[in-house]
This record gives C-alpha cells, structure tokens and sequence, in this order.
C-alpha cells in the first residue's frame, strides 16, 4: 500500500512541475514581450495570476512532501514497534529471571 502511494504523491508532483514548468515559460514570455511596450493592467492581471498559481504550485508540492514523509514515518513505526515490544519483554523476562533467583 505504501508503495502505490508513493507512486502516486511522484505522479502528482510530476504534473505540478510540469505546469509550474510551463506557468514559468508563459511569464518569461510576457516579460520578454513587455520590455518594449507598455504594460496595460490586463498584463499586470495576467502576471500576478500567473506569480499566484506558481505559489499555490510551490505550496501544493511542499505538502505532498510533508504528506509523503509522514506516511513514511507511520510505516517505520508500525514496522518497529513489533521489535520494540519484543525487546521490552525480552529485558522483563531476563530482569525477572535475575530477580527470581536472586531471592532463591
């Protein structure tokens, strides 16, 4: 199960580079356009919608990283905690074992 979504936090970070990818482009291309010409406030919209949905692209990545290496702790945990249970009744066997005899 981990695995599955592994693979698919990867697909949709792919597709979120891939459109800041291209948001990149499109701003690159405006500001090449603009250079000589004067910027109308249907430009300066376009741009900062543009600079906006690159953020929101930005942010949406960081948290499917945070998402992912939550998952990947949770599934460390569940994998150790059977060791550490086991560990634990290891030490109070020997611990109540030296006790016993001990007092014997």
């Amino acid at each position: 199960m981990r695995y599955e979504n592994e693979l698919m936090v990867r697909a949709q970070e792919l597709e979120l580079e891939d459109r800041h990818s291209r948001l990149q482009n499109q701003l690159k291309n405006l500001l090449a356009n603009d250079v000589c010409a004067e910027k109308t406030n249907e430009d300066v919209a376009l741009e900062g919608r543009i600079l906006r949905e690159m953020l929101e692209i930005v942010e949406r990545r960081n948290a499917l990283g945070s998402q992912l290496e939550a998952e990947r702790q949770r599934c460390q945990h569940k994998t150790l905690a059977p060791v550490f249970i086991f560990t634990c009744l290891i030490y109070f066997l020997a611990h109540f074992l030296v006790t016993y005899y001990i007092i014997s």
